[in-house]
Formats: C-alpha cells, sequence, structure tokens
C-alpha cells in the first residue's frame, strides 16, 4: 500500500498477532475474566496504531481523508473518555468507557496499521481462527449440555450475534471462491467449513434477535451481491440453505423450545413480556435524567430503583436494547452519535449499491458487501439484546468500519483531509497509553493481587502481605478515589478493627473511622447500595461511631436500611433486618409487607437466588402467623417447601393448606393452628 514500509513478513507478523491477541482478550474480557484482559486489550489496540504511525513513510502521518465513520468514532471516542467524571460512579463508567473505545481504536488501527493488505490479511484470518475456536466450543458445549450454549461467554444472544458477525462475510467470500472455482469446488473450502460452523453455532443459541437480524443481513448481502452478479443468487440460496439444514441438525437434540417455535409465539411468550417490562423500566430511568444519562456502566445499579413491578425474571443487568440504555447511561449526545454512525452503515450500502454495476471492482466490492452485512446484523440486533456493551462485537465493529474506508476508491484527491504529524499523534496516543496504565492496568494488577488470581511467586507473596496491601489501597484510593474497591478494602480494614479487637478504646477507634469512610462512600457515590447497609450495621452494634459524621449527615440505622433498599430493592439482608426492626418497634404491617409483598412477591421473584428466597420465606412465615394471615403463611409454606423440602418450619405449615374446610386469612387461633 502506498505511503507504508512495514510490509516484510515480520511487521506483518507482528501486526497479525498483536490484532488477533486484543481479539482474543477482548473475548476473555467479555467471559467474566475481570479488569485484565479489558487492559490488554486496549493497550495492544493503541500499541498497534502506535506502531502503525510510526511506520508511515513521510512528514506526515496518517494522512487520511475525512469520512463520516471516522467522525463520529472520533466524536464518539472523545465523548466516551471526557464525561465519565460527571457519572454516578466514575471508575465503572471509565471501565465501560474502555469496552466502547474498543470500537473507534479498532478502527483507526485499521485505517493506519492495517491499511497494507498482507497485514490486514493475516490479521482477519487469526481472528477467524480465534472465533472459529469460540464458535466451535460452543457447537461441544450444546452436545454435551443440550441447551442453548454460551461458550466462554455470559449469554448465547452475544453467541449469536458473535457467529453473525463473522458468518455474513464469510457469505461473501464464498461467492468469491464461486466465482472462482466453480460451486462444487466452493462447497468443499475452509470458507464453506467456517460458514457452517458459524450456522450450526447460531442454530444451537435458538436466539430469536440473533436469527432474525441473520436474515436481514442476508437480505441486505443478498441485494448488494445479485445486482453486482446475477449468479450471486445461487450463493445466497446455498448460505440459506446451510442455516435452515443445521436449524434442523439441532432442533431434535435440543432439551428447550426452538427457534421456530419461540418466533410464533413472539408476541405472547414471558421471554417478550419480560423484556417489554424491562424496557418501561429503562425508560422511567431515561425520564429520570434525560439530557446527560446517569453514566456509562451505572444501568444496573440504578435499574432496580425503576424497576416495574411486572418484571419477575431479569436482575437488570442490561436493558435488551442497546439505543435505550445508551439513552439512559450517556444521555442524547452518545445516543446521537450511536444512531449516526449506524447511518454511516446505511452510506456504504448506497456506495455499494450505487457501484455495483461497476465490475472493475468486483473483488473490493463482493468484501465490502460481505462487511456491510455484517454490520447490518450488528446495528439490528442492538435493538433487541446488548452487542456494543460486549467488547469483541464492538471491537469488530470498529475494525469492519475502518476496513470499508480503506477499500473506498470514490475519494476525490482534492477531498480535505485529516493531517498530523507523527510527534503530535505519538503524544497524544502515549499518553492516553499512560493513563489507561496508570487507571484500569493499576486496577486489573490490584484486583489479581487482593483475590489471589495470580499464580506468580511474586503475586502470592504480596497477596499474603497486609501491610503492601493497605499501602496499595491507600494509594489508590488517595489517586483514584472512584475505585471503590480500594476504598472498600480500608473500610473492611477499620470494619475488622471494631468489629474483632478486644481493647475498647482501638474497637471505638476503628468504628470511628469505619463510620468516617463509609459516610464519605455515601456522600461521594450516593447511588451505591451497599454502603447504606454497612454503616447501618455498624450503627447497630456501635452506636458510638456516629459522632464521627458530621452531624447534618447522620441518619438512623433504619433510615439508613431503608434508603439502601431503596436504591437495591433485592438486598435479602437488608430487607430481613429492616423488617425485624419494625416488627420490634411493634409495626408488624410494614414489617410483613417488607418481606412478602412490598408491591410484588419477592419470594417468586426468578432473579433472587433460591437462598435468597427460602431466607424471605423463614423470615416470613412467623410474621404471617403473628397476623393472622394462615392463607399467606400456607402460601408460603408450600413455597418455602420447594426451596429447602425438609425444613421444619415449612412442613407442618404447609399441610394447614389440605385442612377441609380450608383455612382462610383471618381465622381465630391461627397462629395457635
Amino acid at each position: 500500500m502506498k505511503g507504508l514500509h512495514f510490509v516484510n513478513a515480520k511487521s506483518q507478523s507482528l501486526i497479525g498477532t498483536g490484532a488477533a491477541s486484543a481479539f482474543a482478550a477482548s473475548c476473555l474480557y467479555l467471559g467474566g475474566y475481570q479488569v485484565i484482559p479489558l487492559y490488554v486489550s486496549s493497550a495492544l489496540l493503541l500499541a498497534l496504531l502506535i506502531y502503525g504511525i510510526n511506520n508511515t513513510d513521510g512528514t506526515r502521518a496518517a494522512r487520511r481523508p475525512y469520512s463520516f465513520s471516522a467522525i463520529m468514532l472520533a466524536i464518539f471516542a472523545a465523548y466516551c473518555l471526557a464525561t465519565y467524571q460527571l457519572s454516578l460512579l466514575p471508575n465503572l463508567s471509565l471501565l465501560a468507557a474502555w469496552v466502547f473505545m474498543a470500537m473507534p481504536l479498532a478502527y483507526f488501527a485499521t485505517t493506519v496499521a492495517l491499511r497494507d493488505e498482507r497485514a490486514w490479511r493475516y490479521s482477519l484470518k487469526l481472528i477467524q481462527i480465534v472465533a472459529l475456536g469460540i464458535m466451535a466450543l460452543g457447537i461441544v458445549e450444546f452436545v454435551l449440555i443440550r441447551s442453548r450454549p454460551f461458550s466462554i461467554f455470559l449469554d448465547f444472544n452475544v453467541l449469536a450475534a458473535f457467529c453473525n458477525v463473522f458468518a455474513l462475510p464469510a457469505i461473501a467470500r464464498l461467492h468469491d471462491r464461486v466465482r472462482a472455482d466453480g460451486f462444487a469446488v466452493a462447497l468443499r473450502s475452509r470458507t464453506a467449513w467456517f460458514l457452517c460452523a458459524a450456522s450450526l453455532c447460531l442454530a444451537a443459541t435458538a436466539s430469536r434477535g440473533g436469527h432474525l437480524s441473520f436474515l436481514l443481513g442476508v437480505a441486505v448481502l443478498g441485494v448488494l451481491l445479485i445486482r453486482h452478479d446475477r449468479r450471486a443468487w445461487k450463493t445466497v440460496a446455498a448460505s440459506l440453505a446451510i442455516f435452515v439444514a443445521s436449524l434442523m441438525l439441532i432442533v431434535p437434540f435440543q432439551h428447550h423450545a426452538s427457534s421456530l417455535s419461540r418466533l410464533t409465539g413472539i408476541t405472547n411468550d414471558q421471554s417478550t413480556q419480560d423484556r417489554l417490562e424491562i424496557l418501561r423500566s429503562t425508560w422511567r430511568m431515561v425520564e429520570d435524567g434525560p439530557w446527560y444519562g446517569s453514566g456509562l456502566g451505572t444501568y444496573k445499579v440504578r435499574y432496580l430503583m425503576f424497576r416495574s413491578p411486572g418484571d419477575s425474571s431479569s436482575s437488570g443487568d442490561l436493558a435488551h436494547n442497546d439505543y435505550l440504555q445508551v439513552l439512559a447511561e450517556g444521555g442524547p449526545v452518545l445516543l446521537g452519535t450511536l444512531l449516526l454512525l449506524a447511518f454511516g452503515g446505511v452510506l456504504a450500502a448506497r456506495r455499494l449499491w450505487r457501484s455495483a454495476r461497476n465490475t472493475a471492482a468486483s473483488p473490493t466490492f463482493v468484501e465490502a458487501a460481505g462487511l456491510v452485512g455484517g454490520l447490518s446484523c450488528l446495528f439490528a440486533h442492538a435493538a433487541v439484546n446488548f452487542i456494543f456493551y460486549a467488547m469483541p462485537l464492538a471491537m469488530i465493529t470498529g475494525l469492519y468500519f475502518g476496513r470499508l474506508d480503506n477499500l473506498r476508491t470514490d475519494i476525490p484527491a482534492s477531498a480535505p483531509r485529516f493531517e498530523a504529524t507523527p510527534r503530535s499523534l505519538r503524544l497524544l496516543l502515549s499518553g492516553l497509553m499512560l493513563w489507561l496504565t496508570t487507571t484500569v492496568g493499576l486496577q486489573g494488577f490490584y484486583h489479581v493481587v487482593r483475590t489471589g488470581q495470580c499464580q506468580l511467586l511474586m503475586c502470592q507473596s504480596l497477596t499474603r502481605d497486609e501491610n503492601f496491601l493497605a499501602r496499595f489501597s491507600a494509594l489508590l484510593a488517595a489517586t483514584q478515589p472512584s475505585y471503590l474497591p480500594a476504598r472498600d478494602w480500608l473500610a473492611d480494614a477499620y470494619l475488622a478493627t471494631a468489629y474483632g479487637v478486644t481493647d475498647g478504646g482501638k474497637r471505638l477507634e476503628g468504628a470511628r473511622q469505619a463510620a468516617k469512610e463509609l459516610s464519605d462512600l455515601i456522600r461521594q457515590f450516593p447511588a451505591l447500595p451497599t454502603s447504606y447497609a454497612r454503616l447501618a450495621d455498624l450503627l447497630v452494634v456501635q452506636p458510638e461511631a456516629a459522632t464521627a459524621i458530621p452531624v447534618a449527615e447522620r441518619e438512623t440505622p433504619e433510615a439508613l436500611y431503608a434508603e439502601g433498599l431503596r436504591r437495591e430493592p433485592m438486598d435479602v439482608q437488608t430487607r430481613i433486618k429492616l423488617a425485624t426492626m419494625l416488627d420490634m418497634r411493634g409495626q408488624h404491617e410494614p414489617a410483613f409487607s417488607l418481606l412478602f409483598d412490598d408491591g410484588m412477591r419477592w419470594w417468586k421473584v426468578a432473579a433472587f437466588p433460591d437462598s435468597g428466597r427460602s431466607m424471605l420465606l423463614k423470615a416470613a412465615i412467623p410474621l404471617a402467623l403473628k397476623l393472622g394471615r394462615c392463607k399467606d403463611a400456607i402460601e408460603m409454606a408450600q413455597g418455602l417447601n420447594i426451596f429447602l423440602p425438609d425444613d421444619p418450619l415449612a412442613k407442618p405449615i404447609a399441610h394447614l393448606g389440605e385442612r377441609e374446610p380450608p383455612v382462610s386469612d383471618g381465622t381465630p387461633g391461627c397462629a395457635a393452628g
């Protein structure tokens, strides 16, 4: 490629390995491997970008024409990184911002470091090998458990989108093989086998959103390919046949509802109703802060405050609609940028439609059509699931947009171009790398040391060194006050002194330090629900610790429990503690309402773990008997029998339901019976 001088085999291998490693690390982060993979993936993408700039000829680096995608992604990146301090929980928003940053970083790394054709092909090959391994693991998982696979991810819908984004470009490559070698040879090629693996994995997920977005992507790709080459209908038909055959192969072995049955019942099944309830709750969050949002990554923390009483299945991790969730977290500016980026995909499809008759550009046209088909899948699927919150999918989106811009040949030489000296770009990117290392990198190291996940001898020795952990926690708490794990470690250390030391003076001093730290957390991060309950627990045991809290901020334990419960209604321990306080004060009805109803039957909420539901029931049954509400007591005892079949409290009360005539609420002598 003109203007580059790093096209030798060593540089190609280095670039490809870096891109594939960044992609693999992003997949591990999505699989729940905490902060280190996020740091590794982001650092590798930044390093790729710096490497590409350093190896660009001339006094001007990255002398690139302005493109719609580049402008939108630059605004997107700047907004994510510049506004995290306005969040309710800044550090959580910083991590989420770097997840979103995978999109612009991958885009600019592609337009600079992967402009060379050989470097792009080699990088894409390695990324596809990683993707094939993940999809193969999903197929093996389905064979073993006969249920919807997650592979290394935490949700089968994400796995479905992952399959889609690789399947559509594979269809385009298959068409190239058909034209070059004929239909019979193409169907025996590695591209065809890759497409079969993606189709099987997609079929196994039984994701309605994944299947519908796949069909939409095939429709977009098919229209473009057939306009370019009328023989392409055979490739499109063969791809659909592979997908249908995959569905037919998977269905007999499924231990869950098939995709077809789920599609036919899409208007009235429980999953659809639950998602509608989630969307209603999310809209209430939007109305609470319509112009600025609450901060990226804060959805789960705030969701339970706005939870619809009809939502009985979700704990509010994600909204199942990226656009609405981005509006709730990032406000209209971030949503507008994301929608304009989707419009950039529409513009790319329009350009391809106009140039479809130009057979001279056939290879690049077919590749670009496959990329547009993959992007169509992602942006459509984002309306019903969480797509761009998945780091590997965000990274692939940036890669595809970058490759589409690299393939463009319609930009006139006189078009305005972005120009920056290599030194200024290196300074900017090095600053970003330093910031990433001193924030996310240090936090990742702190996490593995504190949790003992690092198996190196040095890490193991540091894990056992309480003095080192104390100094490290104090350093992070002072330099990054919004990094809550370090603040929590300090609070836990003070609480350990307050609860465990025999010396009365030291115990009181530890309690005061803990109360001050927890009250500071409440003042700085009022959206964090756990601090309220921890401070209330401390004040119940050590009332004198309240003297360390400013008078204007002092609250009773009951008020703290109530506020923590308002922000986290599914905190079972806090719910029981507050109900116990009310019961001891003679407020039996409010206490019973907290445990049994409070707007919904809490013990029936599927998002509660079974242990939490059984705790609620065991606390609520004696209150029901005390109030003479035998019918409710029997209902709860029968429910407790499900979780704890031999529980001595539940078994005899459950048998009351077998009496004739049936026991009803308010029956005299209910408690005695």
